[in-house]
């Protein structure tokens, strides 16, 4: 049915049929089994069943051949369910998948979404066994092909990913079990292939002998099954790449390994950076965003409190109120605006569930109708009160009815206004009858005790709602009535008997008594009944019938404890309840957490050993204590639960035994080991105390406001870090020593087992306890040994991915936090950065630009920028809290000035609220002479300067203080301003528009009264005074412009940074290399020591800057100052430390470690350094990221050099003599060199230059966490270890606080660019014509071209809009403004204003500006270009710059006369219409109507203005590609096949030139010839290039015009065409005198690699394009490294080391068809031999050769591809100083790359799910509202539920919020495709003009509600109409006999809600509900209330229409 018509009802027997089939069984509920939970969990266990058989399948036939699976029950079962049950089971799924494609409105009405044909085509692949159709045999040997097929089964692994939700879940748990399965099936996957590949062969020569990976195992794989062996080993393989973790030495041993292994360790690399990093970031990221966002706003707010209220106790109480509002509502003070995307029935429910106490505890409104208490839910508000506020007082406040929903308040009487009458509590309502009573009546005020939440409802709202239900409004009326009259019977009684006095106390006294009374029954009542017990209460009779005429409505008295507000018990009688924050629990919080941590520090290493010492004893007896008794205190301490406090045990404990919090309590707690004795297993004795450290827990303390959330993140992720590596590495110290099979070397080194020692001979209890965690940890990253069993493998697994999974959280919770602390920093920054750029680009001058850039300098120095960046953000706080921060300084300013001394208190107050705050720069300008007045200004801090002139024209000059009012003239009269205002400081101003001054005064008669006299007397006398003055110095206006347009400000810096750097680089090189020259490094040091040491004298002297920006020079405070910050670091920096520490020895240390004391003491300068950098950094107009990566890179860099320093001090003893020659060296014997480093005994020169670049590349290894180099670490002498630990730790931080600026520092297009395909998705999705989609997409990307993203309006705020706006548009639009000044003739302040009022809109040829006959409510001028006037469809004029047109008169928006279309490239400014006509006055409006061509609403101007070729659309445009070829007529631009002629030209051919250039210098010279070809053939093809460029266009300027001009012979002006040249020419003549290397000079042309960039990836022409650059760079890159490193290590003649003879049975596994010996072939890229053990019983390895230059290549990459993916494998070590310095510095390069990519990733994944992580932070908020709120959890469930549901419809796929941004007629085009057949469809809006609904159908919304769910009930009074766009809704009526029935069901296309859509205060005669998913598009009437006031003769036509249609409906 369509419409609001009824249908008849059906016969009853049709409704008994009805009945009868509907309790029949509906097969067709078969299609939804696919859906319901439980089919979907036994099909997702199929799933992974098939995922992991399918492709072990290929490998080993362990399902149909074997009966491995037979002797192990559970592996039977699933053997069975995998032949019987699982392809039926998934092949049902897929079918009824199938079957719900087709059934689409059933299936809309379950809510469930069809399944794609993609998925269903991989379900069907999946189902058909290819495998068994195509194989002969079912167990013949395992071959490539066919056995492959059997992969087939993997491809449904996507079931799992949906299964656990891992896109759109948050949950950790679910995310990490998701993952984990995923990975499992993913892994066993690869490895089957692995072995597959390894079965048929990996090399020639494979299946003769064992050549491949399995050498490395093979001497392992016969502990048991030797299939099961191979398999847990290839498994393990392909997850070490996963989590970089090495479990065994497994190295490629084939070239094609070498292939196979690069590519694991390149998918490895992707997955965890590009899928698993930035996806678990997200998550940190929404997890940490509110305490992240809320901090800094408490922070900020607190800051200003402090600052500006003179209370020394106002900012306490804004930080109390803070962190109440944290613990209680998570910081969310007002209800989350995502609401407002629920449908309104849910919004509905929620209100009324929040508010229903309100009704409930309401005489007045208990009994009013469902439809009254649904509307006035809209209007209830919720207001925190701090302590000691007062409300229900006041004019205003006295006529709202409060209720109080949690806190305590004090009824306080009126004649002294301070004496406390009554208290009560939650639950009292005052006000019930304020809307009738007089507010002047009353006798008391209400002052709140503590924290109190009220709910309230103004009067107003109450009489509005009254208005709109006649029926509410007589029974309420009549209540009232009767309550109030006999109230004052009983009232006028006492007062005659006893007074009225005593009747007052009596009353009080009578209310406490009753109330008592009835409590004390109640409580009786409810301990005495039981549920078998039918007992009423009874309720005590009234000694006398007492009523208080004072209290109509509802108190609940509080008791006497609650009134105890510092008492620390909730309940004093036996058993004592604490409060939950009392100062013992905060004691006892003390104790218990003290005691955790001392439990994890002791615990684990002390149980894990046999000899417990005696104190550990007593400590455990006090551990136990210390738990037990926090039991018995959580029992004995109330719990707050939706505002109530429990003050019972029963309650209490009750509500303890139910949290989880208890449990792990009980668990810890709890004497396991006392069990495990009891039960026979005492061996488990120690290891059930493990128990104890549960309670870890503690010690992470919940953040609340008093902590910075990244120093709060940063504790955490320590303690999680530390209590994961310290608690496992002594469980596995325990599990080895009680278990044979697991080998101690590998898990803990040689510390407690020598190599091959049985465990008997093991000493596990020598040494430190302590020993065991820095030993596990040392071996886990630094790894030497490998494992010798399967159970070391199970172990090393299971331990290596839980530290995976703890390390990835704590690296992207790291990335969070950062992100979120740094974020508006650099947000502030991106904002001065982009409205400097836009600026720079239009050419501003300099001189205004620096004015502005003062300005931001002075707000970054005071706030950060935050002012600019958030200038309301007191907006949503508390009334209280704005009038602590700002509201008591600006009354006090304002009441104080003279102009408002005797004001009303109430206008005072009112206007301190409606004012802002500004902080101002020195010299800047606040009023300009002859200027009018914008704002209304006080000065608040500092000093202005007032400069006028006198009669006699001399200038002169005075100083206003703070608390001046600034202007009263111009503001009071309306006139200029006769003085010119500049702060003469540093300022803090108030102000306030002019306009929100006049319009807030107008509310007040008296003040208006005496404003509006004093103007009619003196007006005319002022303007007359002020024009001749203006007149009579009108020189001096030019003047003072003039120098505040110029006005200049410079500064100076300096540092002595370099100092501190030359210090410690000279002290590190002393050691090492540096060694043979000590003298200068020492000479060097010496002087930066003295100058270190002037230094700390001139700090002293110093002067600072305090928190009030004033300057202190008082040499006390100063050097008060440096000693408590940097003197202690300078001190240690300059003093000989090593001559002190020799006075409390009695034997010197030795020379070495005096170097190495001096070398770390120079480390304490390093504050310098960084604050020198901070310093730099400390401007909003520097790349604050930028400068921040490079100080960590230097940072890296010095300690680099000083662990280099210390390594070499570990290695090697240098002697020297007295003049600091180096006499001697020595080696140590815990030298950590690899064995294969030849050093000699002493050590020679190259020998020493070797150990220090080791020593270098140690350190880098320390970074990266990896040893690759054979290092031999010592694992007894700990020092090196726990300094490579230390740096790593380090380095690790760096890394990521790199990262995190990186990707805050990246902005480009993504963002745009996402939103304009996001809509042009959503427009091919709702099957939109394709000319407007094309018409949309162009709009929008030619408006990227033109403002690169930057809307300047948006960032011109109001902050820097105050000061600024004029003169910056002024300067930018000033001929515009001009010219259009010709027809208004309003002089330069008419221009000054139109420039300040106007937007810019840019639009392309042909696009409509604005149509005849539309309501358009702008003026529009002509900036640029020229505009099409049509009328009637004829051109009737061509408008130029100045040119005005739109609405020209009036200040309502009414048809235009006229069409406007731009003729070519055309910029506009837009200004609104009641703006316009202020601006232009009196005087401008005659303008107008004098000239003739306003009628048609345009005005042209008559002489046209010539446009400055530079400032034309054109020349902005330039930079595009495009050429003119001989036989071409017009230009032709980058599209096309010159677009691919340029893809080809300048990707292609440089970067495929480029690569094989690099492979030229590398190859042998044998093989070069066919490279050479090659080259020459690209050679030729950049030659032509170079001839295209000839034909190029360029646009250039002649003769005052842009003319495209062919550039012919212009290249050779082009310095890009000699580089061209270069590029070619060189490399010809190098190839004909056979020199290589000049070759390179191709690589020149990758500079056509940044004109790609600029014009496809920038100009916003693919997305594709910036995708293929950056995986080109990347790519190259490592070409380029792997090239060098076959230059630099490969290509020597001879091997560098003298190569030890390989034992033949490692001989045995080297396949010579592929490998030789280094001697036996002249250069080659080395590779490591399988390791084995020398006679000397060290572990040794060979090396090996490829025998092609083609195996070099992947020798190479695959070394360059370890270092990038930091996988701990040693295939390649650098043998020569060259290699190690090359391996240095690309790692150092790589270092950077992995950092950017990372970026880029991380960018990427927020670009694509921005929209989901912000929707569901908002859903969250949301929630958390509700939920502290106390909504009820059924209804909170339908919130998640709904929002679920509404994500997983819409996916961000609605209409993008980048279409709202389009102008008036591309935004009605689109709407009008999508929506404009619904008004077709009506019957009444179907005969309506085109263009009416043209406009109507911009106003239209959508929402989408699901199945059962009402849309609007009988009843309501709602004034919309709904349209429906997709889906069914059933009418429903209510009989007079109270039955519900159905009249009808409305489908697609149907409406409903005409009458009250068009007629307000109708209410809805049916109620609507939804049978399916329904997409509703909704018209509010208050939306289109302008177009029926603009179209009159519309809206008469319209509501005759409705009318009839009303009267129709209401017959039927």
């Amino acid at each position: 049915m369509v419409g609001d018509e009824i249908q008849d009802n059906q016969p009853d027997e049709e409704d008994e049929e009805t009945d009868s089939e509907e309790t029949c069984i509906r097969w067709s509920n078969l299609i939804f089994l696919p859906f319901h939970p439980v089919f979907k969990c036994l099909v997702v266990t199929m799933v992974i069943i098939k995922t992991i058989l399918g492709p072990i399948q290929s490998v080993y036939p362990i399902v149909y051949c074997w009966t491995t699976m037979d002797y192990v029950p559970f592996l039977l079962f699933i053997k069975i369910v995998y032949l019987y049950f699982c392809d039926p089971i998934y092949g049902v799924d897929t079918f009824l998948h199938i079957l719900h494609r087709q059934v689409t409105d059933e299936a809309m009405r379950r809510e469930y979404l069809p399944k794609s044909a993609f998925l269903l085509l991989l379900d069907i692949i999946s189902l058909i066994p290819f495998y068994r159709l195509v194989s002969e045999e079912a167990c013949e040997p395992p071959e490539f092909y066919p056995n492959i097929l059997s992969f087939t089964e993997f491809v449904i692994v996507y079931r799992v990913a949906d299964s656990f939700s891992l896109i759109t879940t948050h949950n950790y748990i679910r995310l990490i079990c998701g993952y984990t399965v995923i990975l499992a099936i993913c892994l066993n996957c690869i490895a089957s292939l692995l072995l597959l590949l390894t079965t048929h062969g990996l090399c020639d020569n494979c299946l003769k002998g064992l050549y491949d990976w399995r050498i490395h195992v093979s001497h392992k794989l016969n502990e048991t099954d030797h299939n099961y062996c191979t398999y847990v080993y290839g498994a393990s393989i392909t997850l070490s790449y996963v989590v970089n973790k090495q479990y065994d030495e497994i190295k490629p041993a084939t070239v094609s390994e070498y292939i196979l292994f690069g590519s694991l360790m390149i998918g490895g690399y992707i997955l965890i950076k590009f899928i698993v990093f930035p996806k678990m970031v997200a998550e940190a990221l929404l997890r940490f965003r509110k305490i992240c966002t809320f901090y800094p706003e408490v922070q900020r707010i607190i800051e200003e409190t402090r600052r500006r209220n003179p209370s020394p106790n106002a900012y306490k109480d804004v930080k109390q109120f803070y962190d109440l509002m944290w613990k209680r509502r998570n910081g969310i003070t007002n209800i989350p605006e995502v609401i407002s995307e629920l449908p309104r029935y849910l919004r509905v429910d929620i209100k009324q569930d929040l508010v229903w106490p309100v009704f409930y505890h309401s005489p007045t409104l208990r009994n009013t109708s469902s439809p009254f208490k649904r509307w006035l839910c809209d209007y209830v508000h919720i207001d925190y009160k701090l302590p000691g506020e007062k409300f229900f007082t006041g004019p205003h406040c006295q006529s709202h009815l409060y209720y109080i929903k949690s806190g305590i308040v004090q009824l306080i009487s009126f004649d002294d206004d301070s004496t406390p009458l009554i208290s009560v509590t939650s639950g009292t309502i005052f006000g019930d009858v304020s809307f009738y009573l007089p507010p002047s009546i009353r006798k008391a005020s209400v002052r709140c005790l503590t924290y109190c939440e009220i709910i309230y409802i103004a009067r107003v709202d109450l009489l509005n709602s009254l208005h709109k239900y006649p029926e509410d409004r007589r029974m309420i009326m009549e209540l009232i009535k009767d309550r109030i009259k006999h109230a004052r019977i009983l009232h006028t009684c006492k007062q005659h008997v006893r007074g009225l006095d005593r009747t007052e106390d009596e009353g009080i006294v009578w209310v406490k008594k009753r109330w008592w009374e009835i409590s004390e029954a109640v409580s009786v009542w409810k301990r005495r009944s039981s549920k078998n017990e039918n007992r009423k209460c009874e309720i005590p009779a009234e000694e006398f019938v007492y009523h208080c005429a004072k209290y109509i409505g509802q108190l609940v008295l509080c008791s006497d404890i609650q009134l105890l507000t510092k008492s620390m018990f909730a309940n004093v009688k036996f058993p004592w309840i604490f409060v939950p924050e009392s100062i013992f629990g905060h004691i006892w919080k003390t104790i218990v957490i003290i005691t955790v941590f001392f439990v994890l520090l002791l615990y684990p290493p002390f149980l894990t050993r046999k000899n417990i010492p005696n104190w550990f004893t007593f400590f455990q007896l006090w551990a136990n204590v210390v738990y037990i008794c926090d039991i018995c205190v959580s029992l004995l301490t109330s719990m707050v639960k939706h505002e109530n406090l429990t003050d019972n045990f029963a309650a209490v404990m009750f509500a303890r035994c139910k949290s989880t919090k208890f449990a792990l309590d009980i668990l810890s707690t709890v004497w396991l080991e006392d069990l495990a004795v009891i039960i026979g297993v005492p061996e488990y004795y120690f290891a059930c105390q493990f128990n104890r450290l549960i309670k870890i827990y503690v010690l992470f303390t919940e953040w609340d406001t008093r902590k910075d959330p990244l120093y709060d993140a940063c504790y955490k992720l320590t303690l999680v870090h530390f209590s994961f590596v310290y608690i496992v590495s002594y469980l596995l110290f325990m599990i080895d020593r009680n278990e044979v099979k697991i080998s101690t070397p590998y898990f803990f080194g040689e510390v407690f087992c020598k190599r091959g020692s049985p465990d008997e001979q093991c000493d596990f209890e020598s040494g430190s306890p302590f020993y065991v965690v820095l030993a596990w940890a040392l071996e886990y990253v630094f790894y030497e040994y490998l494992p010798n069993t399967l159970l070391d493998m199970y172990a090393a697994i299971i331990i290596s991915y839980i530290a995976f999974i703890v390390c990835m959280f704590c690296e992207t919770s790291l990335v969070g936090a950062l992100y979120l602390k740094y974020r508006e920093i650099m947000n502030y920054q991106y904002f001065v950065s982009n409205i400097k750029s836009h600026y720079s680009h239009h050419k501003i001058h300099p001189d205004l630009l620096k004015r502005l850039n003062r300005y931001l300098l002075c707000h970054w120095k005071y706030y950060r920028g935050m002012d600019v960046m958030h200038p309301n953000l007191l907006r949503n706080e508390p009334y209280d809290i704005y009038w602590k921060v700002h509201g008591e300084v600006a009354e006090k300013v304002i009441s104080g000035s003279r102009a408002f001394a005797y004001a009303d208190r109430s206008f005072i107050r009112e206007l301190a609220y409606k004012a802002k705050f500004l902080i101002l720069p020195k010299s800047s300008t606040i009023i300009i002479y002859g200027l009018n007045l914008k704002n209304v200004s006080w000065i608040i801090q500092g000093h202005v300067l007032c400069e006028y002139p006198n009669e006699k024209g001399e200038l002169l000059k005075t100083t206003l203080c703070a608390g001046e009012f600034l202007s009263a003239l111009g503001v009071f009269f309306g006139s200029v301003s006769l003085r010119t205002l500049t702060t003469e400081t540093e300022c803090e101003i108030l102000y306030m528009p002019t306009k929100d001054f006049i319009d807030t005064m107008k509310r007040y008669p008296h003040e208006w009264a005496h404003y509006q006299n004093g103007v009619e007397e003196f007006s005319s006398d002022v303007h007359t005074t002020v024009q001749d003055y203006v007149e009579k110095y009108r020189n001096y206006q030019i003047v003072m412009r003039r120098r505040i347009f110029h006005a200049r400000r410079r500064g100076i810096e300096m540092s002595f940074t370099n100092i501190v750097q030359e210090s410690k680089q000279s002290e590190t090189f002393t050691r090492g290399s540096g060694a043979c020259y000590r003298y200068p490094f020492v000479l060097v040091g010496e002087i930066c020591d003295v100058i270190v040491v002037l230094d700390i004298f001139f700090k002293i002297f110093l002067g600072y800057y305090d928190d009030r920006g004033l300057l202190v020079t008082s040499l006390r405070q100063s050097t008060k100052r440096y000693i408590s910050r940097g003197f202690f670091c300078d001190v240690v920096g300059c003093l000989p430390w090593p001559d002190i520490i020799n006075l409390f020895l009695t034997t010197p240390i030795t020379e070495n470690k005096e170097m190495l004391i001096n070398t770390f003491s120079k480390f304490a300068h390093l504050y310098i350094l960084m604050g020198y950098f901070n310093y730099l950094a400390d401007m909003p107009n520097v790349n604050f990221a930028f400068l921040m990566i490079i100080k960590w890179q230097v940072v890296t860099l010095l300690v680099m050099l000083g662990a280099g320093h210390y390594f070499v001090n570990q290695c090697i003893e240098f002697d020297w003599d007295a003049d600091t020659k180096l006499i001697g060296m020595q080696r140590l014997n815990h030298c950590w060199l690899p064995n294969y480093f030849p050093l000699g005994d002493p050590p020679t020169v190259r020998e020493l230059h070797m150990v220090y670049a080791e020593s270098l590349n140690l350190a880098q290894s320390g970074f990266m966490r990896f040893n690759l180099g054979k290092f031999e670490i010592d694992r007894l002498n700990l020092g090196v270890g726990a300094i490579l630990l230390l740096i790593g730790f380090m380095f690790w931080y760096v890394i990521f606080y790199s990262l995190t600026l990186l990707v805050l520092n990246y902005r480009g297009n993504t963002l745009f660019q996402h939103g304009v395909n996001q809509l042009q998705r959503f427009l091919k999705a709702e099957r939109v014509d394709k000319n407007i989609m094309v018409r949309a997409v162009a709009h929008f990307r030619y408006w990227w071209f033109r403002t690169k993203g930057i809307n300047i309006q948006s960032l011109m705020n109001e902050r820097i809009g105050v000061i600024f706006r004029q003169d910056l548009s002024y300067y930018f639009f000033k001929k515009t403004v001009e010219a259009a000044e010709s027809l208004l003739r309003g002089g330069e302040t008419t221009e000054r204003e139109l420039a300040s009022a106007s937007t810019q809109l840019y639009f392309l040829p042909g696009e409509p500006i604005a149509r005849e006959m539309d309501l358009t409510p702008w003026v529009f001028i002509v900036h640029r270009g020229k505009i099409v006037i049509k009328r009637e469809g004829e051109i009737v004029a061509r408008l130029t710059k100045g040119s005005i047109f739109g609405q020209l008169d009036g200040l309502t928006a009414r048809p235009l006369r006229i069409s406007a279309f731009s003729d070519d490239y055309a910029d506009l400014l837009q200004i609104p219409i009641k703006e316009f006509q202020d601006i232009v006055g009196d005087e401008g409006r005659e303008n107008i109507a004098k000239n003739p061509q306003s009628k048609y609403d345009y005005m042209a101007v008559k002489k046209r203005v010539v446009e400055n070729p530079y400032n034309t659309v054109k020349y902005l445009l330039r930079g595009q590609k495009s050429i003119k070829l001989p036989w071409m007529d017009k230009r032709m631009r980058a599209q096309g096949w010159y677009s691919r002629w340029l893809y080809f030209t300048w990707v292609l051919c440089p970067v495929v030139a480029s690569f094989s250039s690099l492979f030229y210098v590398t190859v042998p010279d044998e093989t070069d010839a066919d490279i050479v070809i090659f080259l020459l053939l690209f050679d030729a093809v950049h030659l032509l290039y170079i001839a295209s460029e000839f034909y190029s266009m360029e646009l250039v300027v002649e003769y005052g015009k842009c003319e495209d001009r062919v550039v012919e012979w212009g290249i050779i002006k082009k310095w890009q065409t000699y580089i061209d040249i270069v590029s070619i020419v060189i490399p010809v003549i190098a190839y004909y005198f056979g020199n290589k290397h000049y070759g390179l000079f191709r690589l020149l042309r990758l500079r056509l690699l940044y004109d790609f960039h600029e014009h496809f990836c920038e100009g916003f022409q693919s997305t594709i394009a910036p995708i293929l650059l950056k995986f080109i760079i990347i790519l190259f890159l490592l070409h380029c490294m792997t090239c060098g490193w076959i230059y630099v290590a490969c290509r020597d003649s001879e091997f560098p080391l003298v190569n030890p003879p390989i034992p033949p049975h490692i001989n045995a596994t080297i396949d010579f068809t592929e490998w030789t010996l280094p001697h036996l072939r002249k250069g080659g890229c080395a590779r490591l031999t399988k390791n084995y053990i020398a006679n000397d019983k060290k572990t040794k390895f060979g090396f090996l050769v490829p025998l092609s230059w083609t195996a070099d290549y992947l020798v190479a990459m695959i070394y360059v591809i370890i270092i990038f993916t930091h996988t701990e494998i040693d295939i390649v070590v650098a043998l020569t100083l060259k290699q190690i310095y090359y391996k240095l510095f690309i790692n150092f390069i790589i270092y950077l790359a992995d950092i950017w990519i990372l970026s880029i990733a991380i960018s990427a994944v927020y670009t694509k799910f921005r929209e989901l992580y912000a929707y569901d932070y908002d859903v969250n908020n949301l929630i958390t509202y509700l939920q502290r709120s106390g909504l009820s959890p059924v209804l909170l469930e339908s919130v998640r539920e709904y929002t679920k549901q509404l994500w997983q419809r819409q996916r961000g796929n609605w209409l993008p919020e980048l279409a709202q941004n389009a102008h008036d007629c591309l935004r009605e085009d689109l709407l009008g495709a999508l929506y404009i057949h619904h008004l077709e469809t009506v019957p009444i809006f179907r005969d309506l003009p085109d263009y009416f609904n043209r406009q109507l159908v911009a106003r239209l919304r959508r929402v989408v509600i699901f199945p059962g769910k009402f849309i609007v009930q009988e009843g309501d009074i709602l004034s919309l109409m709904c349209f429906i766009h997709e889906g069914e809704v059933e009418k429903w009526y209510t009989n007079k006999n109270g039955e519900r029935k159905m009249v009808s069901v409305l489908n697609t296309n149907g409406y409903f809600g005409l009458v009250p859509g068009l007629f307000p205060n109708a209410p809805f005669q049916f109620t609507f509900f939804s049978r399916t998913v329904v997409d509703i598009v909704f018209l509010r009437f208050r939306d289109w209330q302008d177009l029926l006031e603009g179209y009159p003769e519309v809206k008469e036509q319209l509501y005759n229409a409705a009318k009839q249609f009303k009267k129709e409906t209401t017959m039927v």
